[in-house]
């Protein structure tokens, strides 16, 4: 039994098991039924909003619009998670293309997926009035899943903001890990021993982060965080120098295999899409539905090369979209064509976690 103390709080970890973020704790087996079935599980959309941060690399790069700014419908909104559900959608992820928690929408959102009994994981930055503790205790049944690019004062130079990020993010890390979204029961998930968590860390690695990585990945154990180590899908000329050599990935995800199996005694497959985490799975068994009404097989092929994307009749939507959804198992398909247009070598062990 390890004891471990953050800050203020001490924190008991019954077993050294790898965490699985609920709600995306899918066993194979449902999975390939799904496939077989033509059905869903997933939803992937956005909340209609501006953003507090203004990160280099986001996708969206909508830093300064407004709320009174964006043209949103949302019945239309609520209209959609009531088809998905239909469709035998489970639950819904809500993505930080742009900044969830900022707007009213994700309440009304959060509140119809309760009612249709389907469950919900929220991207965010953590840095909003949302997660004050009055507020998320409302939440208890909501996973989220949190930007964690540095654990220094060089994280507000990722964001680029003239606010002190860091100290608003880490409270809310205490205050979700004090309120138990961190400690939840044990399961067996393909054979494997899991134990489940509330909070996901999306963590990107960059050049001028990679050295950091590791110290990000011992915090997400102590904390039964789940880690979601990855690399950016570079689409435009943003952030060309600091995308990280494939070779480098290769020796981080060497590294994180050691302190896993040395530190944590946490013995994983090596074949991992996220490393030392899970798979992505998103063109299985997701869709992504953009602000603009634009259907996807996920977020990264929003970036394809002369991939069209499926405009919504009201009338067909998800449906025409799986009869339509290639049945890739699990792999990363934006990522391979990416660096293969780019004639960037993929180390072995790389490409085997991209292709699943």
């Amino acid at each position: 039994m390890l004891f471990i103390t953050i800050n203020s709080y001490s924190i008991i970890k019954v077993n050294m098991l790898a965490p699985i973020i609920k709600w995306w704790d899918i066993s194979e087996e449902h999975i390939k039924n799904t496939v077989v079935n033509n059905r869903l599980i997933r939803l992937c959309t956005e909340t209609p909003s501006g953003c507090n941060l203004k990160c280099p690399v986001c996708f969206v790069k909508k830093w300064n619009e407004k709320l009174e700014s964006i043209d949103i419908n949302i019945p239309d909104k609520i209209k959609l998670i009531i088809e998905a559900k239909k469709l035998w959608v489970e639950a819904i992820d809500i993505v930080w293309a742009w900044e969830p928690t900022i707007h009213p929408i994700l309440i009304q959102m959060i509140n119809k997926t309760r009612k249709l009994s389907m469950k919900i994981i929220v991207f965010s930055n953590w840095a909003t009035k949302f997660f004050e503790e009055k507020n998320i205790e409302k939440f208890l049944d909501v996973s989220f899943v949190i930007k964690l690019w540095s654990l220094t004062k060089k994280q507000n130079d990722y964001v680029w903001v003239d606010f002190d990020y860091l100290n608003q993010r880490n409270e809310t890390l205490k205050l979700l890990i004090k309120k138990w979204f961190t400690r939840w029961e044990t399961m067996n998930l393909n054979w494997i021993n899991r134990i489940i968590t509330k909070v996901g860390a999306d963590i990107l690695v960059m050049k001028s982060n990679i050295y950091e990585i590791p110290d990000i990945f011992r915090y997400c154990r102590e904390n039964n965080i789940m880690p979601m180590v990855k690399t950016f899908i570079p689409f435009d000329s943003s952030t060309p120098d600091d995308e990280c050599p494939t070779v480098k990935l290769d020796e981080l995800r060497i590294k994180l295999r050691d302190i896993d199996e040395k530190e944590f005694w946490i013995k994983l497959p090596k074949d991992f899409m996220y490393p030392q985490s899970t798979n992505c799975i998103q063109r299985v068994w997701w869709v992504y539905v953009t602000n603009e009404w634009k259907i996807y097989s996920c977020v990264g092929t929003k970036w394809e090369e002369n991939n069209a994307p499926i405009f919504i009749p009201w009338k067909w939507t998800l449906k025409f979209f799986i009869k339509d959804k290639k049945k890739s198992w699990f792999w990363c398909e934006p990522r391979l064509i990416n660096y293969k247009a780019r004639w960037i070598n993929i180390p072995k062990q790389i490409e085997k976690s991209l292709l699943g």
